[in-house]
């Protein structure tokens, strides 16, 4: 997915119990890995019991976001996806 430098991009994962039911993970960790190559951990908002997680992302940097999702424990599942922000004018 593509976005404008400032755009702030909404994140999130859904995790499941093996017979896929919606349910919690123990933990739930998401690292973004910016194109200057440092990476952040935003704390994910969650709903209790509903399996959901959620980051609002601000890009603060032009080029290629590397997103991993990383549930531990309980329905452990991992999800890597990615995001890529150009300056507003290059997409014009």
């Amino acid at each position: 997915m593509a976005h404008d430098l400032g755009d702030v991009v909404g994140l999130s994962i859904t995790t499941t119990n093996a017979a896929g039911t919606v349910e919690d993970a123990s933990t739930v960790v998401l690292t973004i890995d910016l194109p200057d190559e440092t990476s952040v951990t935003p704390t994910a908002s969650h709903v209790p019991l509903s399996g959901v997680y959620s980051v609002d992302f601000p890009t603060t940097q032009v080029g290629l976001h590397r997103v991993r999702w990383l549930a531990t424990g309980a329905n452990a599942s991992a999800y890597p996806d990615a995001s890529c922000s150009a300056a507003a004018s290059a997409r014009s």
